[in-house]
Order: structure tokens, then C-alpha cells, then sequence
């Protein structure tokens, strides 16, 4: 999907403004967007960033399509990016509980 919207944005240009996230979200630490060997290898840093980070990779690929055309967000967007959110970091707390609970299925 992300090539499709970076040639629709771009025709022709491929997989050669790839950066992870599309940039949209800052790095940390040593890990960078546009220096994670995007440009030498981006068909697997998109296939690592899609299953790693698939709720960061959509929402760069609809931000490069909202930029693109100066789109803004509605109400319905609005819920959607709230409710990927909350699912986010409910799962995030749910691992934190499995890591430090030492509850074993029978």
C-alpha cells in the first residue's frame, strides 16, 4: 500500500522516497527514520516496519495522502485515530501485566 501511495503522490519515483514511518514520527536513540538502510533495502524495511509498527505505517501512509492534497480531519477520523490509540496502549499495559504476573493457563 505504501508504494501505491508514493507513486500516487510521486509517479514513477518507486520505492525511492521511502523512509520508514515516511518520517512522520521522530526517532529514538540510534534508531532514525532515513538511516535504517531505507534507500540500499526498502522493500524489507517496509515489510519490518509493517509488521513491527503496523497502526505507525497506516497512519504515515494516510498522512502522506492528507498532506498531499491539504486534507484536514473529521469527526469519524477523529474516533478512529482515538480508538487505534487506546487499543494500543491497552495492549501495551496487557504485555506489561503478562510480563511481571506469573499466572499460567491449566
Amino acid at each position: 500500500m505504501r508504494r501505491r501511495v508514493l507513486n500516487h503522490v510521486e509517479p514513477g519515483s518507486g520505492w525511492s522516497n521511502y523512509i520508514c514511518c515516511q518520517g512522520q514520527f521522530g526517532g529514538c536513540c540510534c534508531i532514525q527514520p532515513g538511516s535504517l538502510g531505507e534507500s540500499t533495502c526498502p522493500v524489507p524495511c517496509m515489510c519490518l516496519e509493517a509488521c513491527c509498527c503496523p497502526g505507525a505505517a497506516v497512519s504515515a501512509s494516510t498522512n502522506v495522502i492528507r498532506q498531499k492534497y491539504s486534507l484536514g480531519l473529521d469527526e469519524d477520523d477523529v474516533r478512529l485515530i482515538r480508538c487505534n490509540n487506546c487499543l494500543f496502549f491497552l495492549s501495551a499495559g496487557l504485555s506489561c501485566v503478562a510480563m511481571i504476573t506469573d499466572c499460567e493457563a491449566d
